[in-house]
């Protein structure tokens, strides 16, 4: 599969969503660690947020929106409770989503953010979300 013009086209789309992404979440006023990025990885510092990494996992994941915590050299933070948070563009590009929707995602997690407490906002992201998903779904799963 590696070898496929085909592969070679997502391989260059996970990279162009993961520099969009982070982008357009530097717009929106977040700090991206890598906004130069060269792969799939975006880290995101949401301290000035105030929202440790297990906070934006628990709203993010409220709305559909899936991450993990991040490390990174001398994160005042404890290793446990770090300061960035870091999503991945593989799985949206592997849905056939480009630019376009790469945008769409980091308004809603801005969303979000900015309304981590309010949970009529997080479900309409959640209901975003599974209208994404639906017009995007999984290749090869019916």
């Amino acid at each position: 599969e590696i070898l496929t013009p085909e592969f070679e086209v997502y391989a260059k789309n996970i990279i162009k969503n993961a520099k969009t992404l982070c982008y357009k979440l530097e717009e929106l006023w977040y700090k991206p660690m890598n906004w130069w990025t060269e792969n799939h990885m975006i880290l995101l510092d949401i301290t000035k947020n105030w929202l440790t990494w297990k906070q934006a996992q628990e709203v993010l994941d409220k709305a559909w929106i899936t991450l993990n915590m991040n490390m990174i050299p001398d994160d005042p933070r404890k290793p446990l409770d770090p300061s960035w948070i870091r999503f991945w563009t593989p799985a949206i590009t592997t849905r056939w989503m480009w630019e376009k929707e790469m945008i769409k995602i980091a308004e809603l997690m801005d969303k979000v953010f900015k309304n981590s407490d309010n949970e009529e906002k997080i479900s309409e992201v959640r209901k975003e979300i599974k209208e994404m998903c639906e017009k995007f779904p999984v290749p090869g799963i019916d």
